[in-house]
């Protein structure tokens, strides 16, 4: 989650790390001066409540439970992303990955085909029809 300074809107972005080079820096928020970092988690189904407060004098502060995951799909790193509100975010608060998403992991876990029979290096021959298909 970041805010743009230039358009004062907060948006939300999910994105692949593309590059494997070390020691360089890429901007992945905008670079007017009062955009900034808000919330980052490496989490692949991250879990928030979002409390913002409107700019209208005698607002309540609102809090919102999301589900980035479901918001969101992921997109490039150079994306702005979806905007979230253009009110103030006055706070993030992580909460838990749900119980049946780990269990859900976990059955998948469990029923991913094992493949038996081959190790590092080995080489697999495809016939002539299935070459095709590439």
């Amino acid at each position: 989650i970041h805010y743009h300074g230039g358009n004062k809107t907060n948006y939300i972005k999910r994105f692949s790390i593309e590059t494997t080079t070390p020691d360089k820096k890429f901007l992945f928020i905008d670079e007017s001066s009062a955009s900034r970092l808000e919330y980052i988690t490496a989490e692949p189904k991250p879990r928030i409540i979002l409390t913002t407060k409107s700019a209208i004098r005698g607002a309540e502060p609102k809090d919102v439970e999301l589900k980035l995951d479901e918001i969101i799909d992921v997109k490039g790193w150079k994306s702005t992303g979806n905007k979230i509100t253009s009110d103030k975010l006055v706070k993030i608060k992580t909460l838990e990955p749900e119980k049946e998403d780990e269990e859900e992991i976990e059955q998948e876990i469990e029923e991913t085909p094992k493949k038996e029979g081959f190790k590092p290096g080995d080489s697999i021959d495809f016939g002539s029809e299935q070459l095709k298909l590439f």
